[in-house]
């Protein structure tokens, strides 16, 4: 029998986590009080490395209460500089009982690492555990059944036209029988695509089964697929078929990677923005009269960081801006500010007067509107922009 009292010590060690950034705190360490939801399923733009950023903040928070990390590389490692230049980073944490790391770059070593962890005891009570480039690990194995399959087929097709060849060439009565498929194979009888949603479910049945033995959070880090979305324009003029370019009428999108068995996980996104979307932005430079346009000048024009939170209920909250802090959100006589050690540090720009407003996600819609990229006007007699 589990004692109440058990479990809520149990989630106390989960209390103090962070990602380091307030607002992003706010929607998302709200959801790891649940006791049934324990994978958490980040995935990043292949050139943005905010959520290595991210997973750094919560491990290091992790490690302050002297609790248990261990990082699994896959088919990259682990960037650790995330770790080493964090600010509060001590040196004193690798060891085996805080920080570890593995290799295991195959589904099968991935599998067995977590099936035989009662034997090989890698993963510990009240641990963080995260996956690197658990995504591309898990279609590299799709497509490894795929090939696999198509080459037993094929090997079989060799063998049987080999031996019809032979028994139509030679002038022996005696005909070699044609080969045949065990009756126990299930080369025909069950795809390849089949058999790798099999192993994906029964890996992530052993997944939640150890999260949930060991009462440990569990990251599963990858990158964003890309995918081509087709759309129609709103308002398009009377054309024959003839004459309409179907190249034009779609774009190349980032999308998550889904799987079924993932519904009841929540799923954190990554991407680059522009600085002058975020609430900092707004409130630091607001339009002199309301409805007239803000102008920026080059100086201004920023990539920072975006975070999309979609819980496993479905429900999402966003985004989250937030960048490392340096002089460019510092004024010149900003004491404040200094820059140390090659250390980094993050700010927040999505809290507005200390507030940050929870905005629902909306869909991508299967036509451009105008909201949804920003409209630069440049001015031949300005150096500035206008959005």
């Amino acid at each position: 029998m589990v004692l109440l009292t058990d479990i809520i010590s149990s989630q106390q060690c989960f209390n103090n986590i962070s990602t380091g950034i307030p607002s992003l705190d706010q929607i998302f360490i709200q959801n790891i009080s649940g006791i049934k939801n324990k994978i958490y399923d980040f995935q990043s733009a292949s050139t943005c490395n905010a959520m290595y950023i991210v997973i750094g903040s919560l491990i290091i928070s992790h490690l302050k209460n002297n609790q248990p990390v261990v990082i699994i590389n896959t088919l990259n490692k682990f960037p650790l500089h995330f770790l080493t230049s964090h600010p509060e980073f001590e040196s004193k944490w690798v060891n085996e009982k805080l920080l570890v790391m593995y290799t295991c770059d195959t589904f099968a070593k991935l599998y067995s690492c977590f099936l035989f962890n009662h034997k090989t005891n890698i993963i510990h009570n009240n641990s963080i555990i995260i996956i690197n480039d658990f995504h591309e690990l898990i279609e590299l194995y799709k497509l490894e059944l795929s090939s696999a399959h198509e080459e037993l087929i094929l090997k079989h097709h060799i063998d049987m036209n080999s031996t019809l060849l032979l028994n139509n060439t030679t002038t022996t009565t005696t005909k070699e029988p044609l080969p045949e498929l065990p009756p126990t194979s299930d080369l025909l009888k069950t795809s390849p695509i089949a058999k790798f949603h099999t192993h994906l479910e029964s890996l992530f049945n052993t997944l939640f089964q150890i999260c949930i033995s060991h009462n440990s959070m569990l990251f599963i880090l990858g990158h964003l697929d890309t995918k081509y979305q087709t759309y129609r324009m709103k308002s398009q003029p009377q054309m024959n078929s003839s004459q309409l370019s179907y190249a034009d009428r779609g774009r190349v999108v980032l999308a998550p990677h889904v799987y079924e068995k993932l519904s009841t996980v929540s799923r954190i996104s990554f991407w680059h923005d522009w600085y002058h979307h975020t609430p900092h932005f707004r409130e630091n430079f607001p339009a002199v009269r309301q409805g007239h346009k803000v102008s920026i000048n080059e100086g201004q024009l920023r990539l920072v960081f975006g975070v999309r939170v979609e819980s496993h209920g479905g429900r999402g909250y966003g985004p989250v801006y937030f960048d490392v802090d340096g002089e460019f959100y510092h004024d010149d006589d900003d004491d404040k500010y200094e820059q140390r050690n090659e250390k980094y540090r993050l700010i927040d720009l999505s809290r507005v007067n200390n507030n940050y407003r929870r905005e629902e996600l909306s869909t991508i819609p299967s036509s451009p509107i105008m909201h949804e990229s920003t409209v630069i006007d440049v001015s031949v007699t300005d150096e500035s922009f206008q959005i």
